[in-house]
């Protein structure tokens, strides 16, 4: 079973439209905090205490959220940067008696 959620922000008034840029703002801030953890352990998994290390308003459903996402968006960096150095080595015109590099690793900065 299909579930929607149709609505429209066309007649909300603006003390609601600035609830949900702050409650946007708060997220993006959650994620970029998860993004750091992440990237400061070499990590791909966060814990239930290092979710709720963020202290914020927010609720820990959305912060699992933004965790998830902060997963997924460490991952698909790091699959698009291999992707890129996989291609630049690839088009590397291979010199007789040259070692092919075995396995490439990535600093994130």
């Amino acid at each position: 079973m299909k579930r929607t959620l149709k609505f429209s922000l066309n007649l909300v008034n603006t003390n609601k439209v600035q609830i949900l840029k702050d409650l946007f703002e708060e997220y993006k801030k959650s994620v970029n905090y998860y993004l750091k953890i992440l990237s400061l352990s070499n990590k791909y998994i966060l814990s239930q205490e290092e979710i709720n290390s963020f202290n914020s308003p927010l609720s820990y459903r959305y912060k699992q959220c933004a965790g998830k996402q902060a997963i997924k968006i460490l991952d698909t960096d790091i699959n698009t940067s291999l992707n890129i150095l996989n291609l630049y080595l690839a088009q590397q015109p291979m010199i007789a008696g040259s070692i092919k590099p075995q396995g490439q690793y990535l600093a994130i900065k």
